[in-house]
């Protein structure tokens, strides 16, 4: 039996339908509710420094087409199970995204940083350096870039 998609086209197909996932459980919902994830309160300075930081639009191509309130809601998630408040400070904010923006940093091109953010994403799963969050379970460059999302748009 010849499959209908390839391989290539199931994995591009699947990994679109990955960008809505965290919203099915709000489906439904109605008013607050304990399940109701945190609203993390970044400052506008730090929101600054990483944009003029982040000038380029790695963080878009990276998640290409995905929810980006889905994203913002993941990435604030993760700074809060990081760091465990809600009004965290730019240092902490800072150390924690630290790697993971240098990577970004470093790259002579958005090309290159891809390609650097895929290996290392790809490494951290071999080492099984993964973190579970909101049912899914991330690497933590992933999770970085979330939160950077959830930062600067």
């Amino acid at each position: 039996m010849t499959p209908y998609w390839s391989r290539r086209e199931f994995l591009e197909r699947a990994l679109l339908q990955l960008g809505s996932l965290p919203l099915l459980g709000m489906l439904g919902c109605s008013g607050a509710s304990s399940d109701e994830p945190p609203r993390v309160a970044i400052s506008g300075a730090l929101r600054a420094t990483l944009r003029a930081r982040l000038d380029g639009d790695v963080l878009r191509d990276y998640f290409g087409e995905g929810d980006g309130s889905a994203l913002r809601e993941l990435g604030s998630r993760f700074l809060y199970a990081q760091l465990a408040d809600l009004n965290p400070k730019d240092q902490a904010v800072v150390a924690l995204l630290e790697p993971t923006i240098e990577l970004l940093e470093s790259a002579e091109s958005e090309a290159v940083a891809l390609t650097r953010l895929s290996a290392a994403i790809e490494q951290e799963f071999a080492d099984r350096t993964v973190l579970d969050l909101a049912g899914w379970t991330l690497a933590p460059s992933e999770l970085a870039l979330a939160a950077l999302y959830f930062i600067v748009h």
